[in-house]
């Protein structure tokens, strides 16, 4: 099944393209991408064992990776802490469900 027709919302993604502990994150050009967001908590727990809750999630078709940043439909930027790859009944790639901090 294709996902694309439910996903009838909009946010803006911007890719992180370096990481630097010192002189923060740089982002690439914005992009609008389609979205459906869901609102529905969930506890992450990072790989250095931190834990994070993340009460925001949405689902796209466009590549989307953890440390990415997303700004929402009222203007408020989000950093993608973990992405999860959706797959339909035949194993193929279905969508990404990006979960934000």
């Amino acid at each position: 099944m294709n996902v694309a027709r439910f996903l009838t919302q909009t946010a803006v993604l911007e890719r992180r393209v370096t990481q630097d502990t010192y002189a923060g994150n740089a982002y690439a050009a914005p992009v609008t991408i389609s979205v459906r967001w869901a609102t529905e908590a969930h506890l992450l727990r990072g790989r250095d064992g931190g834990e994070v809750v993340s009460d925001t999630h949405l689902s796209t078709l466009a590549v989307i990776r953890e440390g990415d940043r997303v700004t929402d439909e009222a203007g408020r930027a989000r950093e993608v802490v973990r992405v999860r790859v959706n797959r339909g009944t035949r194993g193929t790639m279905s969508h990404y469900v990006a979960y934000l901090a």
